[in-house]
């Protein structure tokens, strides 16, 4: 039972690593969350969870939606200048289909409703026009 409960607070750990370095976190803040994890897990996973949020949160960026993607405060997504990654938030062209830092989908170049038509995002599984579940 003591080897499970290690295994596991060893998984944790290096979730919350990597987790903190795809967030932005430097490697050495990532290894001491990790550490903080590892050794008092009650305590650092909740402090830890809360603080990656409010980081995200906190960056100068927003998700429009009326646009194609993830655009910089006061900068027009038609520019092809640099927007946000909505899942890491890194800084990225925005000509990009994929965020080359996580991988995450940035926008569908072509992607519409398969019942009315209308253009869709990247993500969304209905449409909000009709509401036609998309495959």
């Amino acid at each position: 039972m003591e080897i499970l409960s290690l295994l596991i607070l060893l998984a944790v750990s290096i979730w919350v690593y990597k987790d903190a370095i795809a967030h932005g976190y430097s490697s050495g803040s990532a290894l001491l969350w990790s550490l903080g994890v590892f050794f008092m897990l009650i305590v650092f996973l909740p402090i830890y969870l809360i603080t990656r949020n409010s980081k995200r949160r906190t960056t100068n960026h927003y998700y429009d939606y009326q646009q194609e993607g993830p655009i910089k405060v006061g900068e027009s997504s038609t520019s092809s200048e640099q927007i946000y990654c909505f899942h890491c938030g890194s800084e990225v062209s925005s000509k990009f289909v994929h965020c080359p830092y996580c991988g995450s989908k940035l926008k569908d170049a072509d992607r519409k409703c398969q019942n009315c038509g209308e253009k869709l995002e990247a993500g969304w599984k209905v449409c909000p026009k009709c509401g036609a579940e998309q495959i």
